[in-house]
């Protein structure tokens, strides 16, 4: 872990946090995520597909070693557990909705919420800040070689107070 002076990117920090979140950008912001979005595959579904192609590579193998005389009751084994763990993946991927898409609408409030919250960490109390910091998500990592540090906005959810930007996505709830 490498510590950085507070004094030396605070104020880089926070003059980024109000440009990325300031209302002229939300436009911009918006149509870099729509791009990001459209036509693109779930990660979460992309992920588990992953998962399942590697499953059935391991299938093939223990089926390979077992044509090859390898103890029957081991790959035996083997096979039941990734099995067991293809039937679980499938479950997953099956309960994944087909199209979540964000609405412009949904991401506007969302940027709009989020500059509210920028503007508030950075008028914020310098001894509050890195509480603040952590609740909007600020991931900040340093690269020596370039003596650059990056930092990310990375929400825990997108979903919040009883808000979602991709609508009610359990419609049939009570």
């Amino acid at each position: 872990m490498v510590y950085l002076r507070e004094a030396e990117i605070i104020g880089d920090i926070d003059a980024w946090l109000i440009t990325a979140f300031s209302p002229t950008r939300i436009q911009a912001t918006i149509q870099t995520l729509t791009e990001q979005t459209t036509g693109g595959q779930n990660p979460a579904a992309a992920r588990l597909r992953t998962q399942l192609a590697d499953c059935d590579r391991r299938l093939n193998q223990y089926r390979a070693a077992l044509n090859a005389g390898a103890d029957a009751g081991q790959v035996a084994k083997w096979i039941n557990e990734t099995e067991q763990e293809r039937a679980r993946l499938e479950g997953e991927l099956r309960l994944i909705p087909a199209d979540q898409a964000v609405s412009t609408d949904g991401l506007a409030e969302l940027l709009r919420q989020t500059g509210k919250l920028a503007h508030a960490v950075v008028s914020a109390d310098p001894g509050e800040k890195a509480e603040l910091y952590a609740q909007l998500g600020l991931k900040m990592t340093y690269y020596p070689q370039k003596q650059l540090v990056e930092a990310k906005i990375v929400p825990a959810s997108t979903c919040a107070n009883g808000w979602c930007p991709r609508g009610d996505l359990n419609p049939h709830a009570p």
